[in-house]
């Protein structure tokens, strides 16, 4: 039986990945679809059933989470049986109302923060020097899925960041 239950969308995977791996080791046993569900198996029926059993529901939000049918049905069902949910908020996105009054982590400061403006991506990141940038990309040659890719490869470049954080504060655990 798992204590946490990871809902997410798939888009976000390269994202929640790193986040779930530093989570478990703690030891904490932990429900993510991609690692806990067989091939062969139906995974609805086994989505369900570990929800009915966690104790927490971590809740990956941003616009792909919100646009995701089976991310809606994971956060009502935990709602209907009164777990508890942890809302991680990943964008400008905002929460459902039945959600709000869940207090949640906001890593917006350490994920990409994109907002489709007609012909611009608004891309707000954290460069090298950890240094809040925002800058504008035409992105009007480019189609949804492209959109898409363009994205992921940049979340690529965040968890990268985020990882070279953890280190330098690891590092500086042990000096202290």
């Amino acid at each position: 039986m798992y204590k946490i239950f990871i809902s997410y969308s798939r888009i976000d995977s390269i994202l929640v990945r790193p986040i779930v791996d530093l989570m478990r080791t703690t030891g904490v046993s932990i429900f993510k679809d991609e690692d806990c569900i067989p091939p062969g198996k139906r995974w609805r029926p086994i989505i369900t059933k570990n929800i009915k059993e966690i104790e927490v529901l971590i809740l990956f939000w941003c616009i792909h989470a919100k646009k995701s049918k089976e991310v809606l049905k994971e956060w009502k069902q935990a709602l209907n049986l009164d777990k508890d949910i942890i809302p991680v908020i990943l964008d400008e996105t905002p929460l459902p109302l039945a959600l709000r009054e869940y207090n949640g982590i906001d890593f917006r400061v350490f994920f990409s923060s994109h907002s489709f403006e007609g012909e611009l991506l608004t891309e707000t990141y954290l460069n090298k020097e950890n240094q809040i940038i925002d800058t504008e990309f035409k992105i009007d040659h480019l189609n949804h899925h492209e959109k898409e890719k363009f994205i992921m490869e940049e979340n690529k470049l965040m968890v990268e960041i985020i990882l070279r954080r953890i280190k330098t504060l690891h590092s500086y655990m042990f000096i202290v």
